[in-house]
């Protein structure tokens, strides 16, 4: 997998388990400053594909990703026009048997893999705003993203609104 690019953070969580279950952390402010001001959570079957999703300025969300249960490989897209990694993408594989948090500030298109069934948790630091939704498609030829689906044998299952999606361009995707 790649390096991450500057402000994302992969942090490990902290987790206590006896007889009874386990217990672990799924919020933590070590690495970000993040105020959650909406919190969702997604069931996606194996083999789904959401996004690259991103809200537009002013609305911009920085992101805690939280895997739950099964297993994605996760895809953070930057966009900072003033970043070294501009136009770059980054994936890292999550993981509910080994849960961490991952991080993405603002500035970033956001999506996943589904490799199997799975429940992911994300929190943002600012509310949805419909008018403000956009997004990149997944197969962009510009972004060349390997979301490794020949070799996991996954045709991806899409929503409607993710299969309209426009093409990355390195002039338009200022926020």
């Amino acid at each position: 997998m790649t390096t991450l690019p500057s402000g994302v953070f992969l942090d490990s969580i902290r987790s206590f388990s006896d007889r009874r279950g386990r217990l672990y952390e799924c919020f933590r402010t070590r690495h970000t400053n993040i105020n959650p001001a909406q919190v969702n959570i997604s069931f996606s079957n194996q083999g789904v594909l959401r996004g690259l999703h991103y809200q537009k300025f002013p609305y911009q969300q920085a992101k805690q990703v939280h895997v739950l249960q099964g297993d994605i490989l996760d895809v953070v897209v930057d966009l900072r026009r003033d970043s070294n990694s501009y136009g770059r993408y980054f994936k890292i594989f999550l993981s509910g048997r080994e849960p961490s948090l991952l991080y993405i500030p603002k500035g970033f298109a956001h999506g996943f893999l589904a490799l199997t069934d799975a429940l992911v948790q994300y929190m943002m630091d600012v509310p949805y705003v419909s008018e403000s939704q956009s997004g990149i498609f997944y197969d962009d030829p510009t972004l060349g993203i390997d979301w490794e689906l020949k070799s996991r044998k996954i045709k991806p299952i899409l929503s409607e609104k993710d299969k309209r999606l426009s093409a990355f361009s390195y002039e338009g995707s200022a926020q």
